[in-house]
């Protein structure tokens, strides 16, 4: 929420009666704000309708930037 907060702050038209100065303080380097949207966006867990297992998809894996697709299946009960 933090970050949304102060973007919402950089976008809209600043208030001419607020007081202080026209600064965002974003808590964090934009820097280290990138890092982490781009690790956030670079995995995925989708669960299908119908489906009992899941996807697991990286995109741009560290060590060789390539894109990974991952089926996960629920192993059956009659396998115990």
């Amino acid at each position: 929420m933090v970050v949304y907060d102060r973007c919402s702050d950089g976008i809209h038209s600043w208030n001419p009666h607020r007081s202080g100065p026209r600064v965002i303080n974003f808590e964090r380097p934009v820097s280290e704000w990138l890092d982490r949207l781009e690790l956030l966006l670079a995995t995925h867990l989708i669960r299908l309708v119908g489906e009992a297992g899941f996807l697991l998809i990286v995109f741009r894996r560290p060590d060789d930037g390539s894109t990974q697709l991952v089926r996960a299946v629920p192993i059956s009960e009659s396998c115990s």
